[in-house]
């Protein structure tokens, strides 16, 4: 376990890479760090990603994802293998409770919202707390306008920290060539990075998906946690992972929602198997 102020360094360097997924160690020292030793970052980093508290960063595009949800009552349940041998697939879930699948595809652009939300540290609120006001919807991602050269660049920089030079080596181009791809694309990128200051595996994992006029609303209580929430969108629906201290508890804050009319056509899950090749959540 981390203490609070190796906590809220951790913190301070997740805000950094959101700001540049490439900043150098050297900067991070002397622009976020309140310790002396140079050699504290790398290790802070290192031992904050072994325990899931700092996940990332990694380049994320909403583009050519289509959803498949089954419920639990369609009677349509697919066997969980041929799912994770389909080289579609990007992500997949099995789940325990309204729904039976998770799968994200490249196929058309049926995914209209993607974000890991960043937290707050400490926190403003917990999940039970969360309340919604501000009505309307999220923006809908705009497809980019990349060539293939531009895709080429962002298939080997889902890891932005990787070097230029070895890019260009597997492109058969010039470092400096993959530097002004880069550029580019990161324009259109989320920088996909979380923060969970327990580490992941110590919450309990939910998944829920509703539809509600409150979506912007929902999108910004989830910024005053102080850990990362994943919510997505396609048609109507959103789709919505949380971590949670109990379980039970923020079921039922959740169900109280729903009767308040915030939220409406609710399910919860929780996730039983995981196969994420390419979406890093």
């Amino acid at each position: 376990m981390l203490t609070s102020r190796q906590l809220e360094t951790v913190y301070s360097f997740m805000q950094a890479f959101e700001r540049n997924p490439r900043i150098s160690y050297r900067k991070l020292f002397r622009e976020y760090c309140t310790y002396r030793s140079r050699d504290t970052v790398p290790q802070i980093i290192t031992q904050s990603r072994i325990m899931q508290i700092l996940l990332g960063p990694r380049l994320y595009v909403n583009a050519n994802t289509d959803v498949e949800i089954i419920n639990v009552e369609d009677n349509k349940k697919k066997d969980w293998k041929s799912v994770v041998s389909d080289e579609k697939v990007t992500y997949a879930l099995l789940l325990s409770g309204g729904h039976h699948l998770l799968a994200f595809r490249r196929g058309a652009t049926v995914l209209i919202y993607a974000e890991a939300i960043k937290p707050s540290f400490p926190a403003q609120k917990t999940l039970e707390e969360i309340s919604p006001e501000i009505e309307g919807e999220l923006p809908r991602f705009e497809y980019p306008r990349w060539g293939d050269l531009d895709w080429e660049v962002y298939r080997l920089m889902g890891d932005p920290r990787v070097s230029f030079v070895d890019v260009g080596s597997k492109l058969g181009i010039s470092w400096q060539t993959v530097k002004n791809h880069y550029e580019k694309i990161l324009e259109d990128c989320r920088i996909w990075i979380s923060f969970f200051p327990r580490g992941r595996m110590s919450y309990y994992h939910l998944f829920f998906t509703f539809s509600t006029s409150y979506e912007l609303g929902i999108r910004e209580e989830l910024t005053k946690l102080d850990r990362t929430s994943y919510l997505f969108k396609y048609e109507n629906t959103l789709i919505l992972f949380v971590y949670s201290d109990s379980g039970w508890t923020t079921c039922r804050h959740f169900s109280e929602l729903e009767k308040k009319g915030i939220l409406r056509d609710l399910r919860v899950s929780i996730p039983v198997q995981w196969h994420r090749p390419e979406f890093k959540i």
